[in-house]
């Protein structure tokens, strides 16, 4: 069960990793979309 303890740690310091990458590139695109709908409402 040794073996399994580590690939239990590697997956959750893996996700955590995946998850600092994908914040920062969602709250880019959630930015721009707010950002793409001020426009639209301007020309309007």
């Amino acid at each position: 069960m040794a073996g399994f303890d580590k690939i239990t740690k590697l997956v959750k310091a893996g996700a955590l990793l995946i998850i600092q990458m994908i914040i920062p590139i969602y709250a880019k695109v959630s930015q721009n979309k707010g950002q793409i709908q001020v426009s639209i409402k301007r020309k309007e």
